[in-house]
């Protein structure tokens, strides 16, 4: 892996060439989601005389969704959400992520000589 790096950052001259445009970088990532209070909800009644109330606690998220995010140099490219429940399979990644990716890219430039990177290393 290391010599697979050394001899990218020599193809790309330490990011001064033009083809760092040409790399799509892609990660999964978990996003929470809250409800939160309205207004008229987080109301209480205080006396006059007597001190607002603090919230202690953040609630809870009310759930969490996996996206695949992939993006390049120039531009922001694609937000892939995963269904409920799923993990990232090769299967998937290539029949449905990759697709969706390579589609967006077709829009603004050729797809010859793209390189993509993902990284799939556990946390």
């Amino acid at each position: 892996r290391v010599d697979y790096c050394l001899q990218k950052l020599e193809k790309f001259d330490g990011g001064k060439s033009k083809r760092v445009y040409d790399i799509i970088t892609g990660e999964e990532s978990w996003f929470y989601y809250y409800d939160p209070k309205t207004k008229r909800q987080s109301q209480v009644w205080v006396a006059s005389n007597d001190p607002h109330p603090t919230k202690v606690r953040r609630q809870r998220s009310v759930g969490k969704q996996m996206f695949a995010i992939f993006f390049m140099k120039s531009c922001f490219n694609t937000i892939i959400p995963l269904e409920n429940g799923k993990i990232v399979t090769a299967k998937w990644y290539a029949n449905k992520c990759l697709t969706q990716v390579l589609k967006q890219v077709e829009k603004y430039r050729r797809l010859n000589g793209l390189l993509i990177h993902h990284d799939n290393a556990p946390a």
